[in-house]
């Protein structure tokens, strides 16, 4: 029996331990760690900040830590208005266990919460407002309050290096607070180029800024005042700059938050991008040219017109983009009778702005009906502008054979004929004897003996050759910057003449003579179209044989 009572004993002996452990434990899932048991406390801040308080800290931290979760108030969930994403990871770490609590803190230490998980549970608690108040007056709240984050800036979407930093942020005691979650950085970055209308966008908008610019190869100040003073900036060359920009937030009864920031950054410094027009004025039908100048980035140019379906397309032309832009027949009826205007808009990097082009009625508008007999209508209807599907049919063609970028022309332009006798010009009213209709001329159309020779407007390369049943045999020409020639009706090729041939102005392709949407005078084919399109849009040639394509450099 005796024997019997030790065994009991000594096992009872032994489980004392562990259930002095477990039972610690047990107590410890509601409150998890005390004083006495406390080796420290590790924090990660919603900013990333890390602290570590050794349980008996000079500053009380451990304690206070502890006391927020030793004073709490149990509830059933959070309100949507609380962001559980952002909070202090707070680790309770002893001799047998780590313990870790979200802390979701406001800057209302009525509004202060904890989130503890364990297992699958998780449980939410209100921390008391006095508890929660010792910790927003301590220097290591400073991710709780939006003040406290420096502001960011960024140039072009380039975020700039902050060089010196004097920023305070308001606590819930009122008091104003330095602030340390920022990073100095000690190499100023190249933001590449820039515009001198550049704008400066802040996370949070200062009350003042003043810039400073210096030439960095001779320490020159181009500029030195408000930011809103850059745009009046006057430089027509561009240099390499170093941008100092110096904003202040004032302190305010409403404000969380003031301090002054200087930000540094290099970066190469372009006269403000513009951009004008050839002629104040042209007529339906013709072509008109936008140059522009100081394009930091032609990927980044935005150029619109409502009124008019074509998109403009700019070209490098030396210091100048270049963009051929075609007027169409019958504009007018749309435009206001008063006011005839198209109204172009363009953003490039920071420069914004819109022009205006005024639109007369055509002076030589042909009225003359001519009967042309025609049977071609196997590949296409007979239209006003078969342009447009002519472009799409070669289209591919053009593009393996050139970008357009290549500016080919050179001195003046010639009618591309021989032959003497023109039929139709562009622009004339046109009725065919087998079709329903009246249509529009959008070429040249010139009658001729087979001899007579068809030659290049101008120079530029071969960028088809090849025929259809509309057109017969045809030729087209690129001449830069999105101008094509086109020559139909070729009853025979030059011998010899090949695509990616560079032509000079007056070289022969052919001959008149070919089949496709022509005459026939005395039992033979005796008519040829030449016409010139900005891509698949056609313009009169005209003004081109008297003017030239006009352009202006400014």
């Amino acid at each position: 029996m005796k024997k019997k009572y030790i065994v009991i004993f000594s096992l009872l002996f032994l489980l004392i331990p562990t259930y002095i452990v477990l039972s610690f434990i047990i107590r410890g899932s509601e409150t998890p760690v005390n004083f006495r048991s406390l080796k420290r406390v590790e924090v990660i801040s919603p900013n990333g900040s890390d602290f570590v308080f050794e349980a008996n800290d000079s500053e009380g931290m451990s304690q206070l830590l502890l006391n927020m979760v030793m004073d709490k108030t149990g509830v059933d969930f959070l309100k949507d208005s609380i962001n559980q994403e952002r909070y202090y990871k707070v680790n309770f770490v002893t001799d047998l266990y780590n313990t870790e609590y979200h802390f979701i803190l406001t800057p209302d230490p009525t509004a202060c919460f904890i989130k503890y998980k364990e297992g699958v549970k998780t449980s939410f608690y209100k921390i008391s407002e006095n508890a929660a108040k010792a910790f927003l007056s301590t220097k290591y709240s400073e991710g709780v309050y939006e003040g406290s984050h420096v502001p960011v800036l960024t140039i072009g979407g380039e975020e700039i290096p902050k060089v010196s930093v004097d920023w305070k942020y308001k606590l819930v005691s009122g008091e104003m607070k330095s602030a340390t979650e920022y990073l100095l950085d000690d190499e100023v970055v190249n933001i590449g180029a820039i515009a001198t209308d550049f704008n400066c966008v802040f996370s949070r908008d200062p009350d003042n800024i003043d810039v400073r610019i210096f030439r960095q190869d001779t320490g020159e100040t181009l500029y030195y005042g408000s930011l809103g003073g850059i745009k009046k900036m006057s430089t027509s060359q561009n240099h390499v700059v170093r941008i100092e920009i110096y904003a202040h937030w004032n302190e305010g009864l409403t404000k969380d938050c003031m301090g002054d920031i200087t930000y540094v950054a290099y970066a190469k410094l372009h006269a403000p991008a513009y951009f004008y027009l050839s002629e104040p004025q042209v007529q339906e039908g013709e072509l008109v040219v936008i140059s522009a100048k100081n394009i930091l980035d032609v990927s980044n140019l935005e150029f619109t017109c409502d009124q008019l379906e074509f998109k403009p397309k700019f070209f490098k032309d030396g210091e100048y983009y270049r963009a051929y832009v075609p007027i169409p027949l019958g504009i007018l009826s749309e435009l206001d009778e008063d006011n005839p205007k198209v109204t172009f808009k363009y953003k490039s990097d920071d420069s914004v702005g819109s022009f205006d082009l005024l639109i007369l009625e055509r002076s030589d508008n042909a009225k003359t009906v001519y009967n042309i007999e025609q049977t071609v209508f196997k590949e296409m209807s007979v239209v006003s502008n078969p342009y447009p599907q002519l472009y799409k049919m070669i289209e591919n063609s053009l593009n393996n054979n050139t970008n357009f970028a290549e500016n080919y022309l050179s001195g003046k332009f010639f009618t591309g004929f021989s032959g003497t006798a023109t039929r139709t010009v562009y622009g004339t009213h046109i009725k065919y004897s087998s079709v329903t209709g009246m249509f529009r001329g959008y070429d040249t159309h010139y009658v001729g003996a087979s001899t007579s020779g068809i030659t290049t407007i101008n120079s530029g390369k071969i960028v088809y050759k090849g025929e259809f049943d509309y057109t017969g045999g045809l030729v087209v020409v690129d001449h830069g910057f999105g101008l094509l020639s086109w020559y139909w009706n070729l009853g025979k090729f030059a011998d010899g003449l090949k695509v990616g041939d560079i032509v000079d102005s007056g070289t022969l392709l052919g001959y008149n003579g070919g089949g496709g949407l022509t005459e026939t005078i005395g039992g033979r084919k005796a008519s040829v179209h030449i016409a010139v399109t900005v891509f698949d849009q056609p313009i009169d040639i005209s003004p081109l044989l008297k003017e030239g394509i006009i352009i202006t450099d400014k």
